[in-house]
């Protein structure tokens, strides 16, 4: 038969990892919606800046390339991104990590793809970009105007693991502090049990002696006890 002591600490344990499980999985579904919104409204503002460094360059040639291809650089670079330009035919002309050639240039964007940016006038995503990044990622393109015509396209992404490596840590630490925190809850279960259940084996022990004819079996019952057991 189980003691009150058993029953009282492997309830309170399973308890305490049952919340514990529920509260880290909510914390991470809160931390991850936060992290993948954050990661969009930053690729869509720096997607902007890049579309309008490329609409400077492309409008009347007023930048020079060297410029321009040192801005997008520094661009991507700042916000941890890689960018891709393509012409107004999907034709990949110019790679960001590689602004003076790369094995992507010349290669053909998906139509239909090209076509939804330029009619919504940006469009973000998350999957494999086919052809340029094998790992899944979060995708925004959108389209380098002249006036009203669009006449290329920015695709800017970012890998997934590494915008979630933040969230990788912040789990990291969840699990340590966890582990932590079931310890020093066990270590007070422990004691709070014992505490607890001292009087009530004191009892069954005088009522014991009392069954063997020992009636001067006493129990000492101090003013912190429950009122229960003062009772009992």
């Amino acid at each position: 038969m189980r003691s009150s002591f058993g029953r009282v600490f492997a309830m309170t344990v399973i308890l305490l990892l049952v919340l514990l499980l529920l509260v880290g999985a909510s914390f991470q579904i809160v931390v991850r919606n936060l992290m993948v919104k954050r990661t969009e409204k930053d690729l869509r503002e720096d997607c902007t800046a890049i579309c309008q460094l490329a609409e400077a360059y492309y409008a009347d040639g007023s930048m020079p390339a060297r410029d321009f291809f040192a801005n997008l650089t520094m661009a991507t670079r700042v916000s941890g991104a890689d960018a891709v330009i393509c012409d107004s035919k999907g034709r990949l002309v110019l790679c960001s990590d590689a602004p003076l050639g790369c094995s992507h240039q010349g290669m053909v964007i998906d139509q239909d793809y090209l076509q939804e940016v330029f009619q919504s006038g940006a469009v973000s995503d998350t999957g494999v970009v086919g052809g340029l990044y094998a790992e899944p990622r979060y995708v925004i393109g959108m389209p380098i105007l002249s006036g009203e015509t669009p006449v290329g396209l920015v695709i800017l992404s970012t890998p997934v693991m590494q915008a979630m490596s933040l969230l990788d840590k912040i789990s990291d630490a969840y699990m340590v502090v966890s582990l932590l925190v079931v310890l020093v809850g066990v270590l007070l279960i422990t004691l709070l049990a014992k505490k607890q259940s001292s009087p009530l084996k004191e009892m069954a022990k005088a009522a014991s002696d009392f069954g063997h004819g020992n009636l001067d079996a006493r129990v000492s019952v101090d003013q912190h006890s429950s009122r229960e057991v003062q009772d009992l």
